[in-house]
């Protein structure tokens, strides 16, 4: 059931050439508040501790010891109910203690080497539009990580398939584990970590230690859904109601070179996702370390949250917009979204119909080839300045690029660029013709509009 809304939803390319898990770029429109941020107070972050009792090294728990861990959190999940209805946002502190915290790090700085680029999604609609290498707007390094959702996990409370199938892994792969989803870097990276004996040619057996791969990273994926399962069956519990499984980890790390995300909402496109979840594990973070979630409660003063080790935040996923500020020191974060059934059900159906998520109805389904070719073109309009004001010349340049593109292309880098505005039947002479019509001051313009993010 996850594997198709994961693929529309990735950062990895797909068959399908649709809206994928990165959050949109469109034209500027009115400007941002303009409220100085302040620091998340003492008196609004609560007491992570009772999810401590799902971390891995303390699964071994009586059945009393159990029974009252689990009554901690259906009070703790109360509190954190209420403050998402009034606040839309909420911070836990104390899951880790240093050790704990320094185990999680370690087992994403094992994986780093196979971190890549993240991307964001260009377009004034989530439906269409391409997915952009732009580190000026978002620097983060990610990895996807598969396996291990609630079914599996300790808090199973979950009917939700996995996104990936049995038939993805390699005869002995465990596809419960957690674990990277790229296959060549699952075999990579085992060969990273296993042992001389093992290494040895034939058939491969499943070791017992596979099946606690990243053992430290499945506890706090435990201890982050059994909170939103205590959400999720609060009394009053409002827009988590409907909460059902989530998407893989996706591992996090902003370089210590001043890598941010600009200003965004994470579910524009009403592809399912309810609530963002985010846990950091980054030791001894200081006030100079930058690299704070910036969040921008509708009528509110916008609130930091410093990304410290064994914090939790989290926050309504379609409304909240948010930004991560210039990171001074490597910034370690694990993100999860939790899906609404109704919406995900929605667009998983959009999905399978149209292959896609989001916008106008009637529209058909871009092919792999079209983005490809929008996104390429796109680039060279970002990037063809390299911050020099434009030229005549390059316009004209430009348009003999746009007249190569395929039609399908052509109506991406339109929708892109014009919204709801563009022509359905728009043709690549078209896109030519408006760039021959442009003044190289327009095309600055349109390179400004395209590098500000969606904020509604």
């Amino acid at each position: 059931m996850q594997k198709l809304i994961k693929a529309l939803l990735s950062d990895a390319p797909t068959a399908t050439g649709s809206h994928q898990h990165s959050p949109s770029v469109e034209a500027a429109g009115e400007s941002l508040p303009k409220l100085a941020p302040r620091p998340v107070r003492a008196d609004e972050v609560f007491d992570a501790a009772p999810l401590r009792s799902q971390l891995a090294s303390e699964a071994k728990k009586s059945k009393t010891q159990s029974s009252a861990a689990k009554k901690q959190i259906a009070r703790l999940a109360q509190q954190v109910a209420e403050r998402l209805a009034s606040c839309g946002w909420a911070v836990l502190d104390g899951l880790f203690d240093s050790s704990e915290s320094a185990a999680v790090r370690a087992e994403m700085e094992q994986l780093e080497p196979h971190f890549h680029a993240s991307e964001i999604w260009v377009g004034h609609q989530a439906a269409v539009g391409a997915q952009m290498t732009m580190p000026d707007i978002r620097g983060d390094r990610v990895l996807w990580m598969c396996g291990h959702h609630p079914q599996r996990s300790s808090t199973p409370w979950s009917h939700a398939n996995t996104s990936q199938s049995g038939s993805d892994f390699a005869p002995g792969e465990d596809p419960h584990a957690l674990q990277p989803c790229s296959s060549s870097i699952r075999q990579t990276a085992r060969e990273e970590t296993a042992k001389p004996s093992l290494r040895t040619g034939g058939a491969r057996r499943v070791q017992p230690s596979e099946r606690w791969l990243n053992r430290h990273l499945s506890g706090m994926l435990d201890a982050m859904d059994a909170l939103v399962l205590g959400l999720k069956e609060a009394p009053n519990t409002g827009r988590c109601a409907n909460l059902a499984d989530r998407s893989d980890a996706m591992l996090a790390v902003y370089p210590e070179t001043g890598a941010r995300f600009q200003r965004h909402v994470d579910n524009t496109a009403g592809d399912g996702r309810r609530l963002t979840f985010l846990c950091y594990m980054n030791e001894e973070w200081g006030a100079t370390d930058g690299g704070e979630l910036c969040m921008h409660p509708t009528g509110s003063q916008p609130v930091l949250v410093a990304p410290a080790a064994g914090r939790l935040a989290l926050f309504f996923a379609d409304t909240m917009p948010h930004e991560v500020l210039p990171a001074r020191r490597h910034r370690y974060s694990v993100n999860v979204w939790y899906y609404d059934t109704e919406e995900r059900a929605r667009a998983e159906h959009e999905a399978a119909t149209r292959g896609r998520i989001g916008g106008g109805t009637g529209a058909a389904p871009i092919s792999d080839a079209d983005n490809a070719a929008a996104k390429g073109f796109l680039q060279q309009v970002l990037g063809g300045g390299n911050g020099r004001p434009a030229e005549r010349a390059e316009l004209e340049r430009l348009a003999n690029e746009a007249e190569r593109l395929p039609p399908g292309a052509a109506h991406v880098v339109a929708q892109v660029t014009m919204g709801s505005r563009a022509a359905p039947d728009v043709k690549p002479t078209d896109v030519a013709a408006s760039l021959r019509a442009m003044v190289p001051a327009a095309l600055d313009a349109l390179r400004g509009d395209l590098s500000v993010m969606r904020t509604s």
